[in-house]
């Protein structure tokens, strides 16, 4: 990453108290995922497990589906990036070296 996480979170802020329709369904979707990614990379992995939570909720609604029906998995994404790391990496686990391919 960039090392600009601060300056994508006041971003964020100015889009959603600037952008007059943030509101909007599709909008305040893609909004919500975008604060969960920053609060993810700033550590704040349950906070952004809730954004992301909030926003696919938003992304079921029958007006995302038929607009933007593909940012669901874009919501999935993040969410398994905070949930890689919410507990230190332990959920998504080290294979152990026996499950590599044999070697010919």
């Amino acid at each position: 990453m960039t090392g600009r996480v601060a300056e994508a979170r006041e971003q964020l802020r100015l889009l959603r108290e600037e952008f007059t329709i943030s509101h909007f369904v599709v909008f305040d979707a893609f909004i919500l995922a975008s604060e969960g990614w920053v609060a993810t990379l700033e550590g704040h992995h349950e906070e952004c497990l809730a954004k992301v939570r909030q926003a696919l909720d938003r992304a079921d609604d029958p007006l995302s589906l038929a607009i933007a029906p593909h940012m669901r998995s874009a919501y999935l994404t993040i969410a398994a990036m905070a949930m890689a790391r919410v507990d230190g990496g332990r959920r998504a686990g080290t294979p152990p070296a026996a499950s590599a391919p044999p070697s010919r």
